[in-house]
């Protein structure tokens, strides 16, 4: 063997014993081959040089053909790259939608570049998949690269495209955004409604149930409409109920009270306090009709105060013309007795019995005239008291009109009377008028 041959196979064998060992999971020491025997016996000399000669020549020749067979180093390392689906991580010439796996050192699917992705989409060369975005700069304005994904996002280095602003890091339009009115973070808010964004300013778009922007002014909903009389249910729907003070309730009329003898008793607050509380079934409460009793009132609302039997006695008057004296007397017998002449039979009506607001109404005699008066003086104002007639008012009540006393002083004749065109004549034929007795009722009942 030549040195020229056997420094070839030098040359790859180390090579060749790394494929080998890396293959077989062996030692990562390497055998390095013995340096050759440089000494030559000398005692075979002559025969080498004649006998061997021959055969080292053929033999050599051999050997060198061997080695110029064999690839040293480099070929060895391009022959293992080039090896069907082998490749080099750290220089990798897989086809753009292949990748070399570190482990196997083959082409295996996923993206290793751009290229071998489906245009818009990106190649994320750590996880060798097509994806929307890498960086924030994949994806067009007014959106971020989030989670390999382009959403709807903005900062100062992403802006907003058009006239959109970036605000809380999203684009939008000021002049119609509500969170955002005119300016980032600038709320459209509405007390008790709803607002709107037009061209950068909030306006009212509604109210909230229960409530009313009265005043109009477009800026809030500030006025309560469940609850208000003078916008109950709506801006500017009055309540007004007849005879009654209104209030509001849940946006309806209501009645709050009614005003003094009226009452709602048909508890339709539309037509307020209708009923009359002196009326008939009406008495003075809803639905009452009390019994009428001798009390000078109306007390069943029939517009008849008193109108029961019993409550009165009828006072009769009669006339003497031979004293010329006027005689009243409860007794109709006593009237048409003693020369007296009846005049009216019953002439006027006393209560038979006392009530409030009512007075005696004595029957006097005057000795020296020998003739009678009527008076409410307990002391028939210093005469001699015969009896009462019964009881009389000291005003016009239940229906009681005036009694008018006058005195004729030619012969002390007491002249009682109901009718104001009597008294002037009486006046005009002598009597001297002595003011209202009392006031007496014409009849019996009512």
């Amino acid at each position: 063997m030549t040195r020229s041959g056997y420094a070839g196979r030098m040359r790859w064998m180390p090579t060749f014993a790394a494929l080998l060992l890396g293959c077989a999971g062996a030692s990562t020491e390497l055998d390095v081959p013995r340096p050759v025997d440089s000494s030559v016996d000398t005692s075979d000399a002559p025969l080498d040089a004649t006998g061997d000669a021959t055969g080292d020549a053929t033999g050599d020749a051999a050997r060198d053909a061997d080695d110029a067979a064999r690839p040293d180093a480099a070929d060895v390392g391009s022959d293992v790259a080039a090896d069907a689906g082998s490749c080099n991580p750290a220089a990798d010439t897989c086809p753009p939608t292949k990748h070399c796996d570190g482990f196997t050192l083959k082409c295996a699917d996923g993206c290793r570049a751009d290229e071998g992705c489906p245009a818009p989409k990106r190649c994320d060369t750590a996880a060798h998949a097509c994806v929307e975005c890498v960086s924030d700069d994949h994806c067009p304005a007014g959106k971020k690269c989030v989670g390999k994904a382009c959403i709807d996002g903005c900062d100062d280095k992403k802006p907003c495209p058009g006239t959109l602003t970036c605000c809380a890091g999203g684009c939008v339009d000021t002049k119609i955004n509500v969170d955002h009115c005119g300016a980032c973070a600038s709320k459209c808010a509405i007390v008790n409604g709803t607002g709107t964004c037009m061209d950068g300013a909030c306006k009212l778009w509604s109210c909230s149930a229960g409530f009313g922007d009265c005043d109009a002014d477009g800026k809030s909903c500030e006025k309560s409409v469940t609850d208000d009389p003078a916008h109950c249910g709506a801006c500017g729907a009055i309540c007004t109920l007849a005879d009654a003070v209104s209030s509001c309730v849940a946006g309806k009329c209501a009645i709050k009270s009614c005003a003094g003898g009226y009452g709602d008793c048909d508890k339709n607050p539309a037509n307020g306090c209708e009923a009359n509380l002196a009326s008939p079934g009406n008495c003075g409460a809803c639905g009452a009709s009390p019994a009428e009793t001798c009390n000078l009132k109306d007390d069943d609302c029939n517009s008849k105060c008193d109108d029961v039997a019993g409550c009165r006695t009828a006072v009769h008057r009669t006339y003497k013309a031979s004293t010329g004296e006027h005689f009243y007397t409860v007794s109709a017998a006593e009237a048409t007795g003693a020369g007296f002449v009846l005049e009216y039979s019953p002439y006027y009506h006393l209560y038979a019995s006392a009530q409030p607001g009512l007075v005696p109404f004595y029957r006097c005699w005057v000795a020296g005239v020998s003739k009678h008066f009527y008076t409410t003086s307990s002391t028939c104002e210093g005469q001699t008291v015969e009896s009462s007639l019964g009881w009389i008012a000291t005003s016009a009540t239940c229906g009681a009109i005036p009694l008018y006393r006058l005195v004729l002083d030619a012969n002390g004749d007491h002249f009682y009377t109901t009718g104001a065109d009597e008294r002037s004549s009486a006046i005009a034929s002598g009597y001297v008028d002595e003011g209202i007795a009392g006031y007496v009722w014409a009849g019996a009942s009512g």
